[in-house]
């Protein structure tokens, strides 16, 4: 073929503009791999990790509790296979050898969290601080309460109006919310403990979180955008208090 003949010659004429041509597209075919591989891991990393930060695969955020009705109309757009858990979060007071300091109350039932895990330092269980009012915290928050070593571990905390005490040290918080400053540290019990202790009142600020996590092969921002519009035709209908929703790329209305 004439064509390639004659490249071919101009070619070997020119041999410095041919070597100068043939490693810069060397260096940019190798760099559009290297971006797209990296790419690649990075997604795949967050497809793996952000299920751990948000401790499941949808989560459905209210400022007051959840009425049967809305439950109902969440199972239903949701389907029969997934988990559930709740967590109950709010900012109080916790009191103890006369130290006194704002906490963030976790109040979380036996499923959570639904990816991730506690790190405790004793063999404490999540059923122990359901079936008794005990709590997990960290060291540091114990050392701010004038808790320093296994006697004062029996020291009581005052929460509202129930005592409380220290059941384990955890290590690793499996709630990673990608929020820049925390208020205060975090404090965990079991919900069923709230009872009692008149927390929870009128003008009160919770947030009720219910999280979910399906099968592998469920069809997540499909759940998620009929479980919005359901809830916003609801909205429309009945004019109820705002509900948020968090799910996949952790995108929160």
């Amino acid at each position: 073929m004439l064509w390639i003949r004659m490249a071919l010659k101009e070619l070997m004429k020119n041999r410095g503009f041919t070597l100068f041509f043939i490693l810069n597209l060397s260096l940019g075919l190798a760099g559009f791999i290297a971006i797209h591989s990296f790419g690649s891991s990075l997604n795949r990393h967050l497809d793996e990790n952000l299920k751990e930060i948000l401790t499941a695969d949808l989560v459905l955020i209210a400022n007051s509790p959840l009425t049967l009705e809305e439950l109902t109309l969440a199972n239903e757009v949701l389907g029969q296979d997934k988990t559930h858990a709740r967590l109950i979060g709010f900012y109080t007071m916790v009191k103890a050898r006369g130290n006194a300091r704002l906490i963030r109350v976790m109040a979380i039932d036996d499923h959570y969290p639904l990816y991730g895990a506690f790190s405790l330092e004793g063999q404490s269980q999540k059923k122990d601080i359901q079936e008794r009012p005990g709590v997990f915290m960290t060291r540091d928050t114990a050392y701010a309460l004038g808790i320093r070593n296994k006697a004062d571990v029996n020291t009581p905390l005052v929460l509202g109006n129930k005592f409380f005490w220290v059941q384990d040290f955890f290590t690793v918080d499996p709630d990673k919310s990608l929020t820049a400053v925390e208020l205060a540290p975090k404090i965990y019990m079991g919900i069923e403990q709230l009872e009692g202790t008149g927390l929870i009142r009128f003008g009160s600020r919770i947030r009720y979180s219910h999280y979910y996590r399906f099968s592998s092969d469920a069809d997540i921002p499909e759940l998620t955008a009929k479980l919005r519009q359901r809830f916003a035709e609801k909205n429309t209908r009945d004019h109820p208090g705002s509900i948020s929703m968090t799910a996949g790329m952790l995108i929160e209305d």
